[in-house]
């Protein structure tokens, strides 16, 4: 039986999982296919695909206004009522919660979905009736009340097979079955010529973009993280997030790591003595590809006690931050 993979990503994490699953699946499909959704394409994922060979890569960027969302799912919605189910393809996916996923899921109409991770949300996933799986996207409760389609997170949920994770966690409150896939993207660390570089990278998050909090105090956390690390005596660059704002880089006056690449990837040919973050995934992927990294988690949430508890697992030195910013940020009430 000829069987085909589709998986759908929207960032360079996303990617690099997918690039190990279709690796680990190779044998397994006769056609594997990328997608790329979402508003635009984000600094990282291009290199990301470079990765894998794939035998199709295809760009689907749909614009972030509500309405253009709406005309856009609805027009997928009316093509699918015609379209019949496809027993021979299985479908990955990254967040199956996404708008622009479940795009795409409109397109390829199957029953065999499997999962893989997103980022920090999956090490703090506890069971089913997290908000990402209970949560409407407002598009999708429209075009689904209007059509009765099968796209909700509730029932894409349901659906999902197997999730794959390179976290080594118990997903079975939350999952039917996972496929710890750990190993394998540590073995990307291995046997590769890297340059060990004595630098401090300082690794972003797109909080002010996500409007978890203002600007300025995004600013300000990374002004006191790089303080607290001025003692050990290096160079200190910023590697900036996917969807950060590069203004950060001027306004912190210090020197940019110049790559678009996924950390991950980059650190297959570069490395620093230490990582220094807030709340990245990426403190902890990097001490899955080398062990010897220093990496340095800062928290500024007022209950991240089990988040701390995770990061420490996978030996990441972890602080609060204890700074007297402005009230009103989500960040700091969840």
């Amino acid at each position: 039986m000829n069987k085909e993979a589709i998986f759908i990503c929207q960032t360079p994490l996303h990617v690099l999982c997918a690039s190990i699953i279709a690796n680990k699946k190779k044998e397994m499909y006769t056609s594997k296919k990328i997608i790329i959704t979402d508003h635009k394409i984000h600094n990282g994922v291009k290199e990301a695909i470079e990765y894998f060979k794939w035998d199709s890569v295809e760009y689907c960027i749909i614009s972030k206004n509500k309405t253009s969302k709406l005309i856009h799912v609805f027009s997928r919605a009316i093509a699918s009522k015609f379209k019949k189910k496809k027993k021979n393809l299985d479908v990955y996916c990254g967040n199956f919660w996404s708008v622009y996923t479940k795009c795409m899921m409109l397109n390829y109409k199957t029953e065999n979905l499997f999962t893989f991770d997103d980022g920090i949300y999956n090490l703090f996933l506890e069971s089913s009736l997290d908000e990402h799986i209970t949560k409407e996207n407002s598009v999708i409760k429209i075009v689904d009340k209007l059509m009765n389609l099968e796209i909700s997170s509730s029932k894409l949920f349901s659906k999902i097979q197997k999730h794959y994770s390179i976290f080594n966690k118990d997903y079975s409150k939350v999952y039917k079955e996972t496929d710890i896939v750990e190993t394998d993207f540590r073995e990307l660390g291995l046997n590769c010529n890297a340059e060990f570089r004595d630098e401090i990278w300082l690794l972003t998050q797109p909080f002010n973009e996500e409007n978890l909090m203002t600007y300025k105090q995004e600013l300000d956390i990374y002004k006191y993280i790089i303080d607290a690390n001025k003692y050990l005596g290096k160079e200190i660059k910023v590697k900036l997030h996917p969807r950060s704002n590069p203004e950060i880089v001027k306004d912190l006056k210090l020197d940019i790591v110049d790559s678009a690449e996924p950390l991950e990837l980059l650190l297959l040919k570069k490395r620093p003595k230490v990582l220094i973050g807030v709340n990245s995934t990426a403190l902890i992927t990097s001490k899955l590809l080398d062990e010897e990294i220093l990496s340095k988690s800062y928290f500024v949430g007022r209950n991240d006690n089990h988040k701390v508890q995770y990061f420490e697992s996978y030996d990441v030195e972890c602080f609060n931050i204890d700074l007297n910013l402005e009230e009103g940020s989500s960040i700091f009430n969840k």
